[in-house]
């Protein structure tokens, strides 16, 4: 495996991260930084070690070091985690996020209304 797909590795998942994440400018350990706790730990991990490999990839001494086993596995465990949803998922999603604000909301202004109404019946 050469340094070009090490680094193809990397534009793959910088992309993904652009596109799911919002993630527009930078290389992917900045990307990495800035998306923070919008990946799960285990995915965090496996871009920290594309992000690496892909500065030791440039050096070509440490390139012959790279376990590249271990890089396809963590190139596909995020591609995994971050592969764009499909439309009608992505629909759903939308729908369920408006249902659960619109609930929330109603249980805030009904717990409101109760306590209101206990307080002018104490006083």
């Amino acid at each position: 495996m050469s340094e070009r797909t090490v680094e193809e590795m990397a534009e793959d998942v910088s992309a993904l991260m652009a596109r799911r994440l919002g993630m527009r400018n930078g290389r992917l350990d900045e990307k990495l930084r800035r998306a923070g706790r919008l990946l799960p730990r285990k995915v965090r991990r496996e871009v920290a070690y594309l992000a690496r490999a892909a500065e030791l990839a440039q050096i070509p001494k440490l390139r012959a070091q790279l376990d590249y086993g271990r890089l396809n596995r963590a190139h596909a465990a995020c591609i995994a985690h971050l592969k764009p949803l499909g439309g009608a998922e992505r629909r759903k999603k939308i729908a369920l996020d408006i249902a659960t604000s619109a609930a929330v909301a109603v249980f805030v202004v009904a717990g409101l209304v109760v306590v209101y109404f206990g307080w002018q019946s104490a006083g």
